[in-house]
């Protein structure tokens, strides 16, 4: 990547699972800037698109909202490593299961916005078991949750359909994968495959 030095490190996974604690915690211990799609400015009309709005607006929402979140994490890898919660693959991933397409297909979708996004240089899976995701999702927020929280909270096969398609897609494109069940924070930023900086 042109004019970039430092690293693009994206986190997938479904909810639950740790990624915006590790995000942070390699922020404040070793000096990544965190970036989260979709970026906070879309935030007031999100629970309307989850909600409300019908499949291509909801797709283009998701998609802008990455395009945008890829637009400031160019400026910052000039002179940073940069970690990314939730990237082009969680709007894959939801929309394939959400519209029931095959995620080959939503992967076929997004190719005219590629030349947009900024690529990842180490896209990583933080995986976690049913049952703890289901504690950690009812403890976030003071067990006020989320109108997705609450989506995944109530249907298991949903929550099983969405973990199975993200392993599937870490074997297809070489992802590691950390299982962050009953780990602390800290155990798992220890079995990243990268070194921090």
């Amino acid at each position: 990547r042109e004019n970039e030095m430092g690293k693009l490190i994206v986190f997938e996974g479904v909810d639950g699972a740790g990624k915006t604690e590790t995000g942070r915690l390699l922020e404040k211990d070793y000096g990544f800037k965190y970036c989260a799609t979709p970026p906070s400015g879309y935030k007031p009309i999100r629970a309307y698109m989850n909600e409300t709005a019908s499949p291509l607006p909801r797709f283009l929402y998701y998609m802008a909202g990455n395009i945008d979140a890829s637009r400031e994490m160019k400026e910052l890898l000039k002179a940073n490593n940069v970690i990314c919660d939730r990237y082009v693959f969680s709007t894959l991933v939801a929309h394939s299961i959400r519209e029931n397409v095959p995620l080959e297909q939503m992967i076929e979708l997004s190719k005219p916005y590629q030349d947009y996004l900024v690529v990842p240089d180490v896209t990583i899976l933080l995986d976690v078991q049913p049952d703890e995701q289901i504690r950690r999702l009812n403890r976030r927020n003071n067990g006020n949750n989320s109108s997705s929280d609450r989506i995944i909270l109530d249907n298991s096969i949903l929550r099983q359909k969405f973990r199975e398609t993200y392993l599937e897609a870490a074997m297809r494109f070489g992802w590691q994968v950390i299982d962050t069940t009953g780990k602390s924070v800290e155990e798992t930023v220890q079995e990243l495959n990268f070194i921090p900086a």
